[in-house]
């Protein structure tokens, strides 16, 4: 792991290579005796541009007044409010926005941004400088008023066009691509490269942050030393060579890894270099001798930047994939140890972690970042920003789950992490917003005017309701009113503006308005009872329509009888439960004491009289209860306060107009913490319409009794499982506390006791492979296919089965016993199915996480196999279990006396368990391999024994490393019966292997071209198949051959036809890249482009001046011809013409 780090550090830093490639890449290391030429180069380049960053910043250095009052840590106030801006997403830039974030929070680097000034006569327009978007995103982030700002900006001074925007990279990779950008655009003047270091600060021990380099904030130095352990030179120095690196972060390799500074003991660990990998010293004319080999740190940046290594490569599959362990991190970080000078101040101070949520193949980042103002931390999600606490840092840490580290496992971890050195005369907490150029800060200022006149319209079309208003002889009248208006101001206004009408000269207490019905066309009832209501209890969608009627002064108005329709639902005493609603109507003229007589009639007289009946509406938060006597004569018209659709409860009371306590108010009251759930029932468990009312404050222990008592069963006799993954659920838990119990929620009922302390739920399957179902004799037809000459083409939605080349790679493999098939009706669901068939599902079994697996076995065995008279008889010892997935076998479980936790590190509810039937008693030992053997026959194209026969071989775990011969003799004897029997001993070495291509692909569908041409000598020049690059691991397909077999078709010509394909499941990731321009390039580049603009002109000139000349001479022109013009005339019109 240290070599790997060593190597990975070698590579130059301003070399950008992804995570997964670094992984994957060895690379040697230059041995030079004294400071490399290329080192000093690079420091000559770094402090050349150091000093062409002084050129340009003088003069304009911010006054004393502008600095900040106090650069301590004294600053820090944990009362302080915040107010933080986010960054939208252009589509997948979140990698961006995360590290935005992270440089804008920190103080150091925002204010050298803020403090740089633009100059037209250097720097290229400002649409093209990196500084002054940053620098103009930097104000937006500090002085805007929106909830997030875009950075379409920014990304064009990169050259990046909208395309781009899509594409998501690296956030360390952009990290480094973006400092040697704003590096490269502030240093543009050629200074000579005499004395570069003069008067400037070693990299690494700032003293100040005054005319520095952006990137020299987050640079160190490193030594990369090598020294012989026995050789001395006169002076008593070992012989060795030494070079002074510049880093800007350290990439830590985290497979295996606990934590960051266990990551760092790593990454400095000295390698010996000894035996066959002894140092070749030059000083001793090239003599091998023992050395030791290392990194040590000269200087540590100010801020340091460590990037954890979460993709990877699997050697076994060589897949990229995410690694999920967990790597904790401190809040304080003591480097001490790590400097060539351990005597220095080096404690540093977390302040960023960038996340990673997805998988290897892709996902999203965001930051959580600490405020040096406030000491708060706060998740920085794209355009949402939320204060958090530390403890939710910490989990950012990883778990070490196994489901969360492989090539599509999903997780949530730190990938990158930012300190800063403590430091009281460096530490800036906060920055003086006065530094903001004034051309930026009226910009940010017109914007936040134009966000308050949008947030204003924004308010007041919330706040207002569009009423249409229809009236006799009179246009429509749209008005726009508050939601708050009472019924008489709605009048007011409307009234206001029809008198500006020359038609309308009706006096006001000559108006009222009134509902109108849309379906008949009429004004219904008016709202002059109900004056002082909201316009919004009657109106509650824009373009609602109202009626304004008018009369003349000696008319009196007529009332017109709207019809409604209420829901009245029964409160049943003897059961303490609400009857189902049923619907009702009634006039908006009718009295309560009617309306209650209507109530009588609907439902029976001996339970509800009229006289006794107590009405409740609960209308939201309010709960209406008619207890006044006056009331009684009230009708809707007349102010009685009901709606319609109204849900009204209904109660029989021996004196309905008293105050007297109402069983509804209580019911109602106890309803807020209620709510109905759906479950199945034990005889029939797919159908989930059994309704159950479930209180949030009760138990789910409290729930499963209530069911019990429904369905008249025992309580212990059943279980409650979530229904999406049918996990059960504990009963001690709140169901307001249950995650899996919500409104409306399904439950399973699942016969069985419930699960105890340390108990799992098990799916033990059965694997009886010969119950898969074969290809119809009857669908079967000979073929002779020539490579050469093309093949039908199947249906389109079918997949080609057929055991001779295709013209594509596209066709699956099948060997049939009566030999070569086309069978265009088989599709690729079909093998997966048939893979399904082979497992069956016996039962779900009980078992105790401290049950032995020897246990387990022989229970399963009494109950399930063990009957002699029974079909399903099976001697235990042929019985062997293992894990599933799917339609995948995994791990093998063979430790027959340890627990089944021990066996199975992830034991959880529902993970399945096959049984496999072996023809003879194995002797599987822990830490054995088995992989599957499949045999390529190339005169016939075809597998032995057909495409799905795979021969199992044991493979031991042994202390020698396993060579190809070893491995071929063990794959020989545990197949010369069988898959190899017609291969005499002294013919061994003809067995060529090579392991299945897309392992996960290849199970399911076999390409014969792929099978064919695979390399059947590739393990031939290794030494362990244990070790990289091969890394022989469980389930593995190999496929073998005889190497001195003759092919059925010509190889080479597959070969090459199949290496120039293009491929048809490769990703080509577009490169990152930040295009840095300056102002006489840019020049230049507009001027070819007006260039490249006039031609064009020029060109479509003179073309439409020849096409002018063609047409109308008169030598050139056949009058015979029909004449072509630059635009074909539509035929549709000339068939119109010619008519």
């Amino acid at each position: 792991m240290a070599q790997e780090q060593k190597d990975n550090h070698e590579t130059n830093h301003h070399q950008v290579n992804s995570d997964a490639a670094s992984a994957a890449q060895v690379s040697g290391s230059s041995e030079n005796t004294s400071v490399s030429k290329a080192s000093v180069a690079t420091t000559q380049l770094f402090n050349s541009a150091i000093n062409s960053f002084v050129s340009q910043m003088a003069g304009s250095k911010p006054s004393s007044d502008q600095q900040p009052s106090s650069n301590n840590n004294s600053n820090t106030n944990s009362n302080i409010t915040e107010h933080f801006v986010g960054l939208s997403n252009q589509g997948a830039t979140c990698y961006l926005n995360s590290l935005i974030q992270s440089l804008y929070h920190t103080p150091e680097f925002r204010r050298m941004i803020l403090e740089w000034r633009y100059n037209p006569d250097k720097d290229p327009s400002k649409e093209r400088c990196i500084p002054y978007q940053l620098q103009r995103l930097f104000a937006y982030l500090a002085l805007s008023k929106r909830k997030a700002v875009p950075t379409t900006h920014l990304t064009k001074s990169f050259g990046w066009t909208q395309s781009d925007a899509f594409v998501q990279h690296d956030v360390q990779e952009l990290n480094r691509i973006l400092f040697d950008a704003i590096d490269v655009s502030l240093a543009t003047d050629k200074l000579s490269q005499e004395n570069p270091m003069e008067g400037k600060q070693e990299i690494g021990k700032l003293a100040h942050f005054e005319n520095i380099l952006i990137s020299e904030m987050y640079s160190g130095i490193m030594i990369d030393y090598i020294e012989a352990k026995d050789e001395r030179r006169e002076n008593g120095q070992p012989y060795g060579r030494v070079r002074e690196d510049l880093y800007m972060d350290l990439q830590l390799v985290v497979r295996g890894i606990s934590s960051v500074e266990e990551a760092l003991d790593s990454y400095i660990k000295p390698e010996i270099m000894d035996g066959d990998n002894q140092w070749i010293c030059e000083e001793l004319q090239d003599k091998k001798v023992d050395a030791v080999k290392g990194l040590k740190f000269k200087t540590i940046p100010y801020i340091f930047t460590l990037h954890l290594k979460r993709f990877d490569y699997d050697y076994t599959t060589w897949n990229r994939i995410k690694l999920g362990n967990m790597v904790t991190f401190p809040f304080e970080l003591d480097v001490s140890k790590y400097l060539e000078d351990n005597t220095q101040n080096a404690i540093y101070e977390l302040f960023g972690v960038l996340v990673h949520s997805g998988t290897s193949s892709g996902g999203h980042y965001y930051a959580y970042i600490k405020s040096f103002s406030s000491d708060k931390w706060y998740n920085f999600n794209d355009s949402n920003v939320s204060e958090i606490d530390r403890e939710q840092v910490k989990v950012m840490f990883g778990n070490n789950d196994s489901s969360s580290t492989g090539r599509f496992a999903s997780s949530t971890n730190a990938y990158m992490l930012l300190y800063r050195k403590r430091d009281e005369k460096l530490n800036i907490n906060s920055v003086d917003m006065s530094i903001i150029p004034e051309d930026l800060k009226e910009e940010v200022e017109k914007d936040n005017e134009q966000i308050e006149e949008e947030v204003r319209k924004s308010e007041e079309l919330r706040s207002n309701i569009t009423i249409r208003v229809k009236s006799e002889n009179q246009p429509i009248l749209n008005l726009s009113v508050k939601k708050t208006d009472t019924m008489q101001q709605v009048l007011e206004k409307v009234y206001e503006a029809m008198s500006k009408r020359e038609n309308f000269f009706t006096r006001f207490h000559n108006c009222r308005l009134r509902k109108y019905d849309i379906m008949k066309q009429t004004p219904t009832s008016s709202f002059q009872n109900h004056a002082d209501q909201p316009i919004s209890r009657f109106c509650h969608f824009n373009g609602a329509l109202i009626y304004l009627e008018t009369k003349e002064s000696d008319e009196e108005w007529k009332e017109i009888a709207e019809t409604i329709s209420v829901y009245i639902c029964p409160f049943n005493q003897d059961i303490n439960e609400f009857d189902q609603p049923r619907s009702l109507k009634i006039t908006t003229v009718q009295t309560l004491d009617e309306i209650k007589m209507r109530i009588e009639e609907e439902l029976q007289r001996e339970k509800y009289p009229h006289e006794k009946i107590n009405l409740v509406i609960s209308r939201g938060d309010e709960v209406i209860i008619f207890h006044n006597e006056e009331e009684r004569s009230k009708s809707i018209e007349s102010g009685l306060n009901i709606a319609n659709t109204d849900l009204i409860y209904v109660e029989a009371l021996e004196d309905p107009l008293q105050n007297v306590e109402s069983k509804i108010i209580q019911k109602l009251e106890e309803m807020k913490y209620c709510f109905d759930i759906l479950v199945n029932t034990i005889e029939s468990p797919n159908d989930y319409t059994t309704s159950v009312t479930v209180d949030k404050r009760t138990t789910v222990g409290d729930l499963k009794k209530k069911i019990a008592d429904m369905m008249k069963v025992g309580v212990d006799d059943f279980r409650l499982c979530s229904k999406t993954r049918f996990q059960p659920i504990k009963e001690n838990l709140l169901i307001s506390e249950c995650s899996e119990v919500f409104e409306y929620c399904q439950l399973h009922v699942e016969k069985g006791q419930a699960l105890k302390d340390g108990e799992y739920i098990i799916q033990l399957y059965v694997h009886l492979p010969w119950l898969s179902e074969q290809l119809p004799q009857e669908s079967r037809t000979e073929v002779d296919i020539n490579p050469d000459k093309m093949v039908a083409e199947p249906s389109p939605d079918c997949q080609v089965m057929t055991c001779e080349p295709p013209p594509s790679s596209t066709a699956l493999v099948l060997a049939a016993e009566n030999g070569p098939v086309y069978n265009p009706s088989v599709k690729l669901l079909d093998r997966m199915n048939k893979l399904k068939e082979e497992m069956r599902l016996v039962d779900k079994v009980v078992i105790s996480a401290q049950e032995t697996l020897g246990s387990f076995k022989q229970r399963i065995f009494e109950k399930y196999f063990s009957d002699p008279e029974s079909d399903q008889f099976v001697p235990l010892e042929l019985m062997r279990l293992r894990m599933k997935l799917g339609v995948f076998f995994q791990k093998i479980l063979i430790n027959d006396e340890k627990t089944l936790k021990e066996n199975i590190p992830d034991l959880a509810n529902n993970k399945q368990i096959v049984v496999q039937f072996l023809e003879k008693p194995e002797n599987l030992k822990e830490g054995d391999l088995t992989i599957k053997v499949q045999r390529w026959q190339p005169l016939s194209w075809s597998f032995y024994g057909g495409s799905d026969a795979k021969f199992e071989v044991i493979i031991p775990k042994q202390q020698e490393p396993l060579t190809p011969q070893v491995f071929r003799s063990l794959i020989y004897n545990a197949l010369k019966d069988t898959v190899l029997s017609d291969v005499p001993p002294e013919r061994v070495d003809q067995i060529g292997i090579s392991r299945a291509p897309h392992q996960f692909d290849y199970f399911i569908i076999k390409e014969c071209i792929q099978v064919a041409i695979l390399n059947y000598e590739e393990i031939d020049t290794l030494k362990d198949l244990h070790k990289p690059p091969f890394i022989l691991a469980q389930d593995d397909i190999m496929i073998i051959r005889l190497k001195d077999e003759l092919d059925k078709y010509d190889m080479t010509e597959l070969k090459t036809k199949r290496a120039s394909a293009p491929s048809s499941t490769g990703r080509v990731e577009k490169a990152l890249k930040i295009n840095v321009i300056d102002k006489e390039t840019e020049q230049k580049e507009e001027e070819e482009r007006k260039k490249q603009q006039e031609q064009q002109q020029a060109s479509s000139t003179s073309a439409s001046g020849e096409q002018t000349t063609v047409n109308g001479g008169d030598k050139m022109v056949d009058d015979t011809a029909p004449t072509s013009t630059g635009t074909e005339e539509n035929p549709k019109k000339k068939m119109k013409s010619d008519e």
